[in-house]
């Protein structure tokens, strides 16, 4: 592949992956493909959320109360995989219910079914895979305890990748509050 790659001006491979190319090292990724271009996906902003909540498409029927979109976004501060997935439980609740308005219960409901659960991919994978080295567990242990930082690498890959931010107080919390939510929930005695 990195041959038939390096040697073609109008084939182009996209790889859609959650960990960097240097990241990787069984085997080495980046030595494979050295001229890849890194393209992030971040975060929707709250505008961007809200529209694709509220209005994924032209003459979209369902309505949601005042408030209940916000919510999403500041449960999921944009996050594309977590904001598509609670829309789409949203909508599937709505269908089974044969109604076309989404009310505050219908997400509380589905955050405490659906997406607060260990079956979730999202959540589960960010634990157990991406966090799966047990310092880099203590570190968002850490964070979410708001105590000293046990291992900078780890904080480091965290912020490079999303996870966390540098507050004004100058404290490094969860960027995503569902995934503290969840780790609340699951994974450690907090």
């Amino acid at each position: 592949m990195r041959a038939f790659s390096q040697t073609q001006n109008q084939v182009v491979f996209l790889f859609v992956v959650a960990t960097l190319f240097s990241e990787l090292e069984a085997p080495k990724w980046s030595d494979y493909f050295p001229k890849c271009i890194h393209l992030p996906v971040g975060y929707l902003n709250e505008q961007d959320t809200v529209a694709l909540i509220e209005k994924p498409y032209n003459d979209f029927p369902i309505q949601y109360d005042a408030g209940v979109a916000a919510q999403i976004f500041q449960l999921t501060q944009g996050h594309p995989t977590l904001v598509q997935q609670i829309g789409y439980e949203l909508i599937q609740r709505t269908y089974t219910d044969n109604r076309l308005q989404i009310q505050q219960a219908d997400l509380d409901a589905i955050l405490h079914q659906r997406i607060l659960t260990e079956g979730n991919g999202t959540l589960s994978v960010f634990w157990g895979q991406f966090c799966k080295q047990p310092m880099m567990q203590q570190t968002v242990v850490a964070i979410i305890e708001q105590r000293p930082i046990p291992d900078r690498e780890s904080l480091k890959r965290l912020n490079r990748h999303g996870f966390i931010y540098k507050t004004e107080a100058g404290i490094y919390a969860m960027q995503v509050p569902i995934f503290e939510m969840w780790i609340r929930k699951f994974e450690v005695d907090i």
